[in-house]
């Protein structure tokens, strides 16, 4: 039998994390079933360190809006045309797309065609949106009006050119099956990522920067990590927000050790160089730290961060947290930009995950307009003055780590897309 030919897609840092994770998984899996797999992808550093090959690097394929989109257009539709090049060329036997569905349902539908089995990791689901009229009108021409719609919803296209769908949230589970997809939920996978990066005690890392266990005392020293995020957007628009934050409200609290987390090794040098230019007693007790490494993160009291994976990643620490968001628009146009797409798409009542997740505002979410620096001091001074609301939030999100923990999420995803092959493989004249 020769060697089982796997590619993933993934355009954005998250899913070039979950990807490795997988990655790993899968390789773990291939020895108890005897196989050797060769597996190239498309992603970013994470992924670089666990594949054999790295077909295209995708930090800048990231956009989020309507103008950021546009940007990155061109380099996702030419990214996109060199990978279904190789794939014709090098024929896997297996296409997993991670996420990320503008490239990867065309990716994936193309594999499809070309003969390979596919599968979705990561496949969006329906977080809810507007009820407005501009939106109804607009499902109205999408859909038609009458019981059976005119075009195949986003459910439809992914069951049509994937034999297995792994859905990590327990949403939408049911317009996959309408749709026909071989659907299964397996939970989230982040927990399984995050038990396997977790070596040291939180009291230890907490003495290695300079502080005392967790405490309760309204007085005791405070470990609180800063995430702006992971796409350039986001330090574009995000950073500055925290930064012009930290550096008018950071002096109030010289209990509180800063830790600066940097997404990316490309944005170190705009982070430091920031930082640099605090007032002295404030640098002090800034730290730059690399990435969301799980044992810095347990260890934190509180973490102020973009909306998106790393609020998945709070949630399931049980790691009090403010979220915020916001998407630079040009001067003019801008307001009308915004004001449409909140009509067609995002109006929804919350947008940060846990909130999604339970129905209600666990954790202040600072959105748009509401992120500014006043917001974000109205948001975060009551949790970093009083314990007990840190322990409130802590609670509420603990009760949701029940919904998405599955102790076999990653090892059973592998097992699953293994199968897949299998019968494939032992047939291939390879």
């Amino acid at each position: 039998m020769g060697p089982v030919r796997i590619f993933l897609s993934t355009g954005e840092l998250s899913g070039d994390y979950h990807a490795m994770h997988l990655v790993k998984a899968l390789r773990a899996a291939a020895v108890t079933q005897g196989l050797t797999p060769q597996i190239a992808a498309s992603g970013s550093h994470h992924l670089r360190e666990v594949v054999d090959d790295l077909w295209e690097e995708t930090a800048d394929w990231a956009g989020i809006g309507i103008l950021d989109s546009l940007r990155v257009g061109p380099t996702v539709a030419l990214g996109c045309r060199r990978i279904m090049q190789r794939m014709q060329r090098w024929q896997p036997h297996l296409v997993i797309g991670v996420d990320y569905r503008v490239a990867n349902l065309r990716l994936l539908q193309a594999a499809h065609k070309q003969g390979a089995r596919t599968a979705y990791y990561f496949p969006p689901v329906h977080w809810g949106s507007t009820s407005s009229k501009a939106r109804k009108a607009l499902v109205q021409v999408y859909e038609g009006k009458g019981g059976e719609r005119r075009k195949p919803d986003r459910f439809d296209r992914i069951a049509a050119c994937t034999d297995l769908v792994l859905l990590t949230y327990p949403i939408s589970e049911g317009e996959y099956r309408r749709a026909g997809a071989n659907v299964h939920y397996i939970g989230h996978p982040l927990w399984n990522a995050i038990q396997s990066e977790l070596s040291i005690p939180a009291d230890e890392v907490r003495a290695g920067f300079g502080l005392p266990p967790a405490s309760d005392d309204p007085a005791a020293p405070l470990l609180v990590g800063l995430f702006p995020g992971s796409r350039t957007q986001e330090l574009r628009d995000i950073w500055p927000v925290m930064r012009d934050w930290l550096r008018q409200y950071g002096p109030d609290w010289p209990q509180v050790t800063w830790l600066v987390s940097v997404a990316h090794p490309r944005y170190r040098s705009r982070l430091v160089a920031d930082i640099d230019r605090f007032p002295p007693a404030l640098r002090s007790q800034v730290q730059i730290i690399e990435g969301m490494a799980p044992d810095q993160l347990r260890a934190m009291d509180l973490v102020l961060m973009k909306s998106g994976t790393a609020a998945q990643t709070a949630l399931l620490l049980g790691l009090p947290m403010v979220a915020c968001y916001r998407i630079g628009m040009p001067p003019v146009l801008g307001p009308l930009i915004l004001a449409l797409s909140r009509q067609l798409f995002l109006n929804m009542p919350y947008y940060t995950f846990p909130n999604l997740l339970a129905e209600r505002a666990i954790v202040p979410e600072l959105i748009q307009e509401t992120c500014t620096v006043a917001g974000l001091q109205a948001a975060v001074a009551p949790l970093l003055s009083d314990p007990a609301a840190r322990d409130a939030q802590r609670a509420a999100l603990l009760e949701l780590h029940d919904r998405l923990v599955r102790p076999d999420a990653i090892s059973r995803a592998a097992s699953m897309l293994l199968d897949l092959v299998v019968p494939a493989v032992g047939g291939a004249d390879t």
